[in-house]
C-alpha cells in the first residue's frame, strides 16, 4: 500500500513539477503576429551524425509577412555558439510561400537551440520576428537505443 502511494505521489510530482515547462515538436511558436511550426525528419527524432531536414511553416496574423521582403535566417546553435546558419527561405521547395526547410546533420548528441530570425526589408513591412526551438538529439546512427524529441519550455 505504501509502494502504491510512493508512486502516485512521484506521478503527480513529475505531471505538476515537469510538464509545465515542456511542449513537444509541432507547437506553434510565436513573436509578434509571426508564428512558426516546426518538424524535423526523421520524424521529430534527429540522429547524431545522420543528415535531418527541419521543415517550417510560417503563419501570419497580419497577413503583412512575404518571404521576398525578409531577411530571415535560421540558425543552430550548440552551447550558445552558432554552428550553422542559412537564409530561411534559401531551399523553398513548396507551392506555399510560408514554408521552408533546411537540412543539417547533428554532430553528436547533445541539445541544440533552432532560431529563426527575420527583418523587413523595408520599413513597415512586418514587424521583426524571432522564436526558437530546444532540439534534443539523443541518438546515434549506430545500434544505441535512445530517444530524441524536440522540446521547448515554455
Amino acid at each position: 500500500m505504501i509502494t502504491k502511494k510512493i508512486f502516485t505521489f512521484f506521478i503527480l510530482f513529475a505531471f505538476f513539477f515537469y510538464a509545465p515547462y515542456v511542449a513537444f515538436a509541432h507547437v506553434l511558436k510565436t513573436s509578434g503576429s509571426i508564428g512558426v511550426v516546426m518538424h524535423i525528419n526523421p520524424e521529430d527524432e534527429p540522429v547524431a551524425r545522420r543528415e535531418s531536414t527541419l521543415f517550417f511553416e510560417l503563419k501570419d496574423k497580419s497577413n503583412s509577412f512575404r518571404p521576398d521582403t525578409c531577411d530571415c535566417n535560421v540558425e543552430i546553435r550548440e552551447k550558445g555558439d552558432i554552428i550553422y546558419s542559412q537564409p530561411l527561405f534559401q531551399n523553398a521547395t513548396t507551392a506555399n510561400p510560408l514554408e521552408a526547410s533546411a537540412t543539417y546533420t547533428f554532430p553528436q548528441k547533445d541539445v541544440y537551440t533552432i532560431i529563426l530570425n527575420g527583418r523587413p526589408l523595408h520599413s513597415g513591412d512586418f514587424k521583426p520576428f524571432s522564436v526558437q526551438f530546444a532540439v534534443r538529439v539523443e541518438r546515434t546512427t549506430g545500434s544505441e537505443i535512445g530517444r530524441a524529441s524536440c522540446r521547448e519550455r515554455v
